[in-house]
């Protein structure tokens, strides 16, 4: 009867040991889950500034395109004045 006692007091000191560890690894992919989540919202946001950059970039280009337009016109307008007065 001894002994019996003795295997299930083993046994269950085998199960505790083998729950505190699952509940160490659950913390640990916590933390670790966490922390992905983290990385995550900080490429959305590095995501949404680049995006913003990008708009901004693109208003800009368009316009240079524009004055350089404009410009050109502006040129080949007076240079023809210049031809037609000579």
């Amino acid at each position: 009867m001894n002994k019996i006692a003795v295997a299930v007091a083993a046994a269950i000191e085998q199960q505790q040991v083998a729950a505190q560890e699952i509940a160490h690894n659950i913390g640990e992919t916590a933390s670790g889950t966490q922390g992905v989540t983290q990385h995550i919202s900080q490429v959305q946001e590095t995501a949404m500034q680049t995006g913003n950059a990008a708009n901004r970039l693109l208003a800009s280009a368009s316009e240079v395109a524009r004055t350089s337009y404009n410009l050109r016109r502006e040129v080949e307008t007076f240079l023809s004045a210049v031809r037609e007065a000579s």
